[in-house]
């Protein structure tokens, strides 16, 4: 294993323990080597967007996605940083991207459903939803979501058997 995979197994194991300096070290001395390796320009995009660096985050986002533009999960986090830094429609754009590439992507599904209530369109929210409850690993929060999207379309019996335990 050469040394800048090293650098990038342990800069992942760091950011996953929480441990973001020894993270952020370790994802610049794997850029220092190969300066478009996606996982390190990812992992340091998220890093940056967290601190509050939100423009050094998405710009760090899309040089990720230059060099593996098929990541859904760079994708779903390139759309949760442009909604919330108030982009929903590039959000939107990103999230559909995610779920092109990668649909069993269940939080991407949920973005896209929160872009559509925000568009006031529920019926495709809901739509979503589904999408995102469907997936192998079903994003928890969707069930809720989807249970308050029916009610609101005036359907509270649909509703209601969408929350989890409930028939």
């Amino acid at each position: 294993m050469s040394s800048t995979e090293e650098w990038l197994r342990e800069a992942l194991a760091a950011h996953l323990a929480s441990n973001l300096a020894a993270a952020e070290v370790g994802y610049r001395k794997v850029l220092r080597k190969r300066p478009n390796d996606h996982q390190a320009l990812y992992g340091l995009g998220v890093i940056n967007f967290d601190a509050g660096a939100r423009e050094v985050g998405i710009d760090l986002l899309l040089r990720s996605l230059q060099s593996a533009p098929d990541s859904g999960v760079a994708w779903n986090a390139l759309g949760s940083m442009y909604v919330e830094t108030g982009r929903p429609f590039e959000g939107k754009l990103a999230y559909q991207r995610a779920t092109e590439v990668s649909p069993e992507i269940s939080e991407a599904w949920y973005g896209l459903a929160g872009c559509a209530i925000r568009d006031k369109d529920l019926e495709t929210a809901v739509q979503h939803l589904r999408r995102a409850l469907a997936c192998p690993m079903p994003y928890a929060k969707a069930h809720e979501l989807l249970a308050t999207t029916l009610e609101e379309l005036g359907s509270p019996v649909a509703a209601a058997t969408e929350l989890p335990g409930q028939v």
